[in-house]
């Protein structure tokens, strides 16, 4: 039996919270900043650039996610490991 999503985060090591909430915030950087950095500063109608711009952000939000979720993934692997180990000292002892 799992535990609940909040207790999976609290008890997520540390340096995943911190990378992917630094990757994270960069994403919700670049979407808050994009139509303040182009106007003016581009060749092509604002509007394009923006949608680009948001494009490549949501693009590389998806990367980050996936990279998260793999990054979830094994340690969800290691915990098994370890709990199946455990079980098994349990039995042959």
């Amino acid at each position: 039996m799992g535990f609940s999503p909040y207790l999976e985060l609290i008890m997520m090591p540390t340096r995943i919270k911190v990378k992917f909430g630094l990757l994270f915030g960069l994403v919700a950087l670049i979407a808050v900043s994009t139509p303040h950095l182009l106007h003016g500063h581009v060749i092509v109608p604002e509007e394009y650039a923006q949608s680009i711009v948001l494009f490549l952000n949501l693009a590389m939000a998806a990367v980050f996610y996936h990279l998260y979720k793999k990054d979830l993934e094994k340690i969800a692997r290691e915990k098994e490991k370890t709990e199946e180990q455990l079980i098994d000292s349990y039995i042959n002892t």
